[in-house]
């Protein structure tokens, strides 16, 4: 007779057998199977608790493996290595192979979907992917939170963000303020925005792209920099813009654009330039010109000459419209104002005039004569008054500079208030000289009206008036001598 034995433990000496059946609870087809090569199967649609029929279970319907935790789901491994190695502590490989003969395939590593709701007040953050790197790497070690090594056709992605409910994208708190933050997200039609923000209130949440090499924007549409309270600035590089490109400011007619060969400022209306400020024109590290803006002071164009900087030309436009153009000859006097006309000068209903030159008696600092050998450099100017404090004769010349063009000139000869000054003949003769104040000219000797040089008046402070026309394609000199003015 059979006697059953009812034991609390059974202790094996040897192999369970299944024989394809199932450890269960209540003997039926379900729970853990055993297969003849060691696989293990938990049957149906079950689930399998670690610590207690409570929080924490894996479970299977046969298509997914649904890990429910009360807490962390936590993979930990300490890898403590003193020679080179490779670990993984989480490793997934995905194969997909073939083809799709109709729709789409969309295949995931890992898929996390966080679903938050019902919050109704304060603060609720739900987090579907929390990963903290800490500690020290230390020397040229690197301690990496996620490490995205994607490789293949240009269709993979290593990040791939689908955002339906137009939210952030991605978000990066700072390290030491996580109310400062910077944001990429992407709504309809792909536009995107960058945003960086200072919590505290400021305007330091600087967007910096620093680049060891080109940054290159290609777009189809436009570029707007839009940097509110602040300037647009490129530090270390060239902004370089295609030929066929503009730089367009308001609309399409005011902009600057380039054709390899010129650059064209282009405006519907004016071009403007803040007063006190300045148009540089360069040539390398010189400026071969600029146009100086100053308000009521003055406006002025400045244009340097192509040899010495120092030599220039200025036209200075003051109040009232006055104009004055000048010329400096940072070397000597030869800055000549030379209008090439193809046509007449006309001046209108103005008047053309001359500054008279005021010449000192026995000064002769060209031609460098002694005693009271006096200059006259109607290089200077048309007309010149000299008046005579002594006389001229003998040693003591009259000296008349004359430029390298032809030209009417005037000498008002005045008398003193002792009178009795003369200018001998001779004193006019050979002292003729051309523009470079060394040589004197073709015809040494004024050719006189009547043929002799003129006895002037001598009653004191009385006048004569000497008219020269200066041929100087030939060289020579007529004189007109128009006396006795009182």
């Amino acid at each position: 007779m059979a006697t059953k034995v009812t034991r609390d433990h059974h202790l094996l000496t040897r192999n369970l057998k299944l024989n394809g059946n199932y450890i269960s609870n209540d003997g039926g087809d379900e729970g853990i199977s055993i297969q003849d090569d060691g696989d293990v199967i938990i049957n149906g649609d079950t689930k399998l608790y670690l610590n207690d029929a409570g929080g924490e279970y894996l479970n299977s319907d046969g298509t997914d493996l649904t890990i429910v935790s009360g807490g962390k789901v936590l993979i930990d491994k300490d890898i403590n290595n003193t020679t080179a190695a490779t670990a993984s502590v989480l490793h997934i490989d995905l194969d997909r192979v073939g083809d799709v003969s109709s729709g789409s395939d969309l295949i995931t590593g890992i898929d996390i979907d966080v679903n938050q709701t019902g919050a109704s007040g304060g603060i609720i953050s739900s987090t579907g992917l929390d990963i903290d790197v800490t500690g020290d790497a230390g020397g040229t070690s690197i301690a990496t939170g996620v490490s995205i090594d994607v490789s293949g056709a240009d269709t993979c992605s290593g990040i791939y963000i689908n955002n339906k409910n137009g939210g952030i994208d991605f978000k990066n708190t700072s390290s030491a303020d996580s109310t400062d933050y910077f944001t990429i997200n992407t709504i309809e039609d792909g536009e995107t925005t960058l945003t960086t923000v200072e919590a505290g209130g400021g305007s330091t949440a600087h967007l910096n792209m620093v680049a060891d090499g080109n940054f290159a924007v290609d777009a189809v549409g436009d570029i707007s920099l839009d940097a509110a309270g602040g300037d647009v600035t490129i530090l270390q590089a060239d902004l370089t813009i295609p030929v066929d490109k503009k730089v367009i400011f308001g609309n399409t007619g005011e902009h600057i654009a380039g054709d390899d060969t010129h650059l064209t400022v282009t405006s519907s209306g004016n071009l403007n330039l803040s007063t006190g400020r300045y148009i540089y024109l360069k040539d390398g590290a010189n400026s071969e010109a600029y146009f100086d803006f100053n308000g009521n002071t003055h406006n002025k164009l400045h244009i340097t000459g192509s040899v010495d900087a120092a030599d220039y030309f200025n036209i200075v436009v003051i109040d009232n419209g006055e104009t004055t153009l000048t010329t400096n000859d940072n070397g000597g006097t030869a800055a000549h104002l030379n209008i090439e006309a193809n046509g007449h000068i006309d001046f209108n209903t103005s008047a053309c005039g001359f500054t008279q030159l005021t010449v000192t008696f026995g000064a002769s600092g060209v031609i460098g004569g002694a005693g009271n050998d006096t200059d006259v450099d109607f290089r200077l100017g048309n007309k010149a008054l000299l008046e005579l404090t002594g006389n001229l004769g003998g040693l003591n010349n009259i000296n008349l500079i004359f430029p390298a063009v032809s030209g009417n000139f005037v000498l008002v000869l005045e008398q003193d208030g002792t009178g009795s000054r003369t200018i001998h003949a001779d004193a006019w003769e050979g002292n003729m000289y051309i523009s470079d104040g060394s040589t004197t000219a073709t015809t040494a000797n004024p050719l006189w009206a009547g043929g002799s040089a003129p006895t002037l008046t001598t009653t004191a402070d009385y006048f004569d008036i000497i008219s020269f026309y200066w041929d100087a394609t030939n060289g020579r000199v007529f004189a007109v001598p128009t006396l006795n003015f009182s």
